[in-house]
């Protein structure tokens, strides 16, 4: 199998661009997701293994030969990848000769560091445990709850996969008390001397139990009647909790930083295959040493922090700790919802998460997606594309009086796109000069949506020249006339 052959099985349409090294092809990257910077020779001589063929992604960075393909695409262990090449293993083409499956663009000034948490007490983790599982029958228990947590789109076996609960209180009140020292907790005292007790108000249980088993943490997020001024907590984390990072299906290729821990079980529940999710609890929350470990592997980081309205200098926080993570992550880029603030506004709003983030992710996951739908004998959705998306039916409408004429460049087959679709625009986060970032809307319009990304991609350059003039035309709500 040449490199020709692997581009055809994923559907990625190698073209013929010229006659170096026996020929030259381009094709969008498997990896990345980039349109027009993969370039592979199928012919080109390769001394390593004795088969020809080489490929070089000038966006991302992979590059190499047949095995490294059947590792970096396909994910393989190289034992497995020297086979399907059918290259026999020897002492000159050991894996340590190769470089990483998942190479950075360039090195990286400095890593971020993650802190590794210590277990809390032993007798904390005693008390919260049962206090975990009564919290889960009372939830299991309350169909008003349940209800709440399916609105948000939870399933029932999400809700018993990660323990969630509810606390109503106790003796006629919103709150339980319970002494600090039966949970393992240093006495805190009033100035009179009494002892004070460990709070623990009525709400939703958010449980963090560790890949082993270990519960590391109890939040609880408050009903908003229980909040009567703006100094009251929404949520409320334990005493005695680690705070280590929440981090489901960590294993995947492909990892969503979102805030909220209840988006993260959603967006970890519909996306199950295809990504994890990492839960920061905060605009502002980083990982920790094992979520870091997990990211560096990751071949996408969709950052989707909440899309918050902006503040009185016209920043939005969760675009601003954005930058965080594009800055210490090559990987990284920022991927809010299309619709509302975050993922559970987005269920609500009809929007189809799993769609939402294969939208968002390098065409290698959507052909991996089209293939398992396939072998289920599902019906495969348009947004899972072949690489190159195909052009949606517009949906019929009276001529104009005056048809726009595109112009010859990449904004323009954008701009023409747009005057042809009124029902679609760019959302909008920031049109600073240099710092635009924007996604296509609305998600409603599935197969319009996929399109307009492709000419968003490749526009991006000349939107960046000045994102201001896009945004007056087609941001939302228009500020301009068409």
């Amino acid at each position: 199998m040449n490199l020709l052959d692997c581009l055809n099985d994923r559907g990625l349409t190698p073209l013929n661009a010229g006659p170096k090294h026996g020929g030259e092809y381009h094709s969008p990257c498997p990896i990345c997701g980039g349109q027009d910077r993969f370039r592979c020779w199928p012919e080109q001589p390769n001394e390593k293994h004795g088969i020809p063929g080489s490929y070089n992604c000038r966006r991302c960075g992979i590059s190499g030969d047949v095995v490294q393909w059947f590792v970096d695409v396909d994910g393989m262990e190289y034992p497995a990848a020297f086979a399907s090449a059918g290259v026999k293993g020897n002492g000159s083409s050991l894996p340590r000769k190769y470089r990483s499956p998942a190479p950075r663009k360039q090195p990286q000034k400095s890593q971020p560091n993650g802190r590794v948490w210590d277990l809390p007490p032993e007798l904390w983790m005693e008390k919260a445990g049962k206090l975990v599982e009564y919290a889960h029958q009372q939830l299991l228990k309350n169909p008003e709850q349940m209800a709440y947590l399916a609105g948000r789109g939870l399933k029932s076996e999400t809700v018993i996969k990660y323990q969630l609960g509810w606390l109503p209180g106790e003796n006629g009140k919103n709150v339980m008390y319970r002494a600090r020292v039966g949970w393992g907790l240093p006495e805190i005292k009033w100035p009179d001397g009494r002892p004070k007790a460990l709070w623990l108000p009525r709400g939703i249980v958010i449980p963090l139990i560790s890949e082993d088993g270990k519960l590391m943490r109890l939040r609880i997020r408050r009903p908003k009647c229980d909040i009567k001024k703006k100094t009251d907590l929404k949520y409320y984390v334990v005493p005695g909790s680690s705070m280590a990072t929440m981090i489901l299906n960590p294993e995947s290729e492909a990892l969503v930083p979102i805030e909220a821990e209840l988006d993260t079980m959603l967006v970890a529940q519909e996306c199950e295959g295809i990504a994890g999710a990492i839960s920061t609890m905060s605009d502002t929350g980083k990982p920790d040493a094992f979520a870091l470990e997990c990211l560096q592997r990751a071949k996408a980081i969709p950052v989707a922090l909440d899309f918050d309205p902006p503040k009185e200098d016209g920043t939005r926080p969760g675009a601003k700790a954005a930058k965080w993570w594009i800055e210490n992550f090559d990987r990284a880029y920022r991927w809010p919802v299309p619709e509302g603030k975050d993922p559970g506004d987005a269920f609500q709003a009809g929007v189809n998460l799993r769609e939402w983030i294969l939208a968002g992710l390098p065409p290698v996951f959507r052909i991996r997606e089209k293939e398992r739908l396939k072998s289920q004998g599902q019906q495969v959705v348009e947004i899972i594309n072949e690489g190159t998306p195909t052009k949606p039916k517009p949906t019929p409408k009276p001529a104009p009086e005056k048809q726009p004429k595109p112009i010859p460049t990449k904004l323009g087959s954008l701009f023409a796109f747009l005057d042809g679709n009124p029902k679609m625009y760019l959302k909008f986060y920031s049109t600073e000069k240099g710092n635009a970032a924007y996604a296509p809307a609305p998600a409603t319009e599935v197969e319009s949506v996929t399109y307009l990304t492709s000419l968003m991609i490749e526009a991006v350059d000349e939107i960046e020249k000045n994102p201001m003039e896009v945004a007056y035309r087609y941001g939302k709500p228009r500020m301009g006339k068409n």
